[in-house]
């Protein structure tokens, strides 16, 4: 969360020479992906069932991207971006169940 904070802090994205659409599609689906598993993880951890533990993970990174979307809205140089939000949730939803497949 601490280092999703800090790229959407940043007043521009850092151009890599590729289409920053592009990109920017693919930073939002490693970044929350990568979250709700870490989420996924923790819940676990706590003694909650595994299926409890994937909804409360999917739902969690979903929240903290819409936080995230509202934070940028105040970032210079930056908006917030309703598509952003399908992609966070895309991006959070195709890792849980890739991690879940592999794990089983």
């Amino acid at each position: 969360m601490a280092t999703i904070f800090a790229l959407s802090s940043q007043p521009r994205v850092p151009s890599s020479g590729f289409d920053i659409q592009l990109v920017a599609i693919a930073g939002h689906l490693i970044a929350y992906g990568v979250l709700a598993i870490t989420l996924l993880v923790a819940f676990e951890q706590t003694g909650i069932r595994s299926h409890q533990s994937a909804l409360l993970a999917l739902g969690g990174a979903a929240v903290y991207g819409l936080t995230d979307e509202l934070h940028q809205y105040f970032v210079p140089g930056r908006h917030a971006d309703p598509l952003d939000l399908i992609t966070n949730g895309i991006g959070a939803a195709i890792f849980l169940s890739v991690f879940n497949r592999v794990r089983a």
